[in-house]
């Protein structure tokens, strides 16, 4: 039971930096972009960032994360 736990908390932990990296990314390149303080002010107010984040998190984020974390936990236990 505690390896399952493991491998679960690898997965949402995997899925979560993915999503954290992807909006790290995205901020950037808009900063470098527009100006500094841009990229943070689009991510935060703009609906079509957010739409953006729903389909990528479906498409590469979601897979990817649940992947890497459960390699990760398995490798682990």
């Amino acid at each position: 039971m505690a390896r399952i736990r493991i491998i679960i908390a690898g997965a949402a932990s995997g899925i979560v930096a993915a999503i954290f990296s992807f909006a790290v990314i995205l901020s950037v390149v808009t900063s470098f972009k527009e100006s500094l303080g841009a990229g943070f002010a689009i991510l935060i107010t703009s609906p079509l960032y957010l739409f953006l984040y729903i389909v990528v998190f479906f498409k590469t984020l979601l897979p990817a994360g649940l992947i890497t974390g459960t390699a990760a936990a398995l490798i682990k236990t």
